[in-house]
């Protein structure tokens, strides 16, 4: 009796399981891009910096502020970028894609001015 209800406990519990197996991992491909994209975006930012000393003959060493100063900028700019490019997402590659969310991070001073002289 004991051995039966266990098994009904489990069975219960598997179906539960591949019930909601395929929701998770749409939710977490979705998600995962987004931090991909919020990454590489942080990513171009900080190599603009990289670029501009190195342009300048000086040696980059990424501080606290220019750290936190990317940070910020990738935020202010990322839900725009992230939208605008949102249909695109769907019919390329992912190289593609995080390609563009580098390219939006390392312009990010360009995105910026645009966005604010729409409003």
């Amino acid at each position: 009796m004991r051995n039966r209800k266990r098994q009904q406990r489990l069975a219960c519990v598997r179906h539960a399981l591949q019930r909601w197996q395929r929701p998770i991992a749409r939710y977490l491909r979705r998600e995962g891009r987004l931090w991909l994209w919020f990454g590489s975006a942080l990513t171009g930012v900080l190599a603009k910096s990289f670029f501009e000393a190195t342009q300048a003959g000086q040696t980059y060493c990424p501080s606290t502020p220019q750290v936190v100063m990317a940070l910020v900028a990738t935020l202010v700019t990322f839900q725009a970028t992230f939208e605008r490019y949102k249909d695109v997402q769907a019919g390329t590659s992912l190289l593609m894609q995080i390609s563009l969310a580098f390219q939006c991070g390392f312009f990010w001073q360009t995105i910026f001015n645009d966005l604010t002289a729409k409003r």
